[in-house]
């Protein structure tokens, strides 16, 4: 309950910050507690999602770009002509990853094409991202050391994260 209410409260503040921002310039600032930044110009992205624990910004053309909330410090909207950006929930979707704990390869398999797959380990840094435009993927894992990794699934309905365990 108390998370579905602080994801409720990051859409309303996000959206009320697209609103009182109309008249100042066009851009999304992610400022990473690592001290980076990203700019994303607003008329570039088609669609801004909270799925649990991270923020996916999603342009108009290209793949989506995932951070973690634990690995941002604050994000700061400001707005000209905002048109076409959707802010939503991310939507459940139908993903089924096996077997889990792996220790050679991760099956994936969803009912709607997979756009991008993003396989994280703890500490937020990507370990692998690929594009398979496919309902399924099948992962090699035998590269990895054992241990607890995330897996980001990215199809147009939304994005699924599944924890994933690498054994011997």
């Amino acid at each position: 309950m108390k998370h579905n209410a602080l994801k409720t409260s990051l859409l309303l503040l996000c959206g009320s910050i697209l609103c009182t921002a109309m008249q100042a310039q066009n851009s999304l600032y992610v400022h990473k507690k690592d001290g980076t930044e990203q700019q994303y110009a607003l008329s570039g992205i088609r669609k801004l999602t909270f799925p649990v624990g991270s923020m996916v910004i999603t342009p108009a053309s290209g793949s989506a770009t995932v951070y973690f909330i634990t690995d941002i410090g604050y994000f700061d909207i400001k707005s000209g002509n905002v048109t076409g950006l959707q802010i939503t929930n991310a939507t459940a979707i139908k993903v089924n990853v096996y077997p889990n704990p792996t220790v050679q390869k991760l099956n994936i398999e969803s009912e709607e094409e997979i756009q991008q797959l993003s396989l994280y380990d703890l500490q937020g840094r990507i370990m692998l991202q690929v594009t398979p435009m496919n309902t399924s993927a099948t992962l090699p894992m035998t590269r990895y050391a054992n241990g607890i990794y995330t897996l980001h699934i990215v199809t147009a309905k939304g994005t699924s994260i599944r924890k994933i365990i690498k054994t011997n």
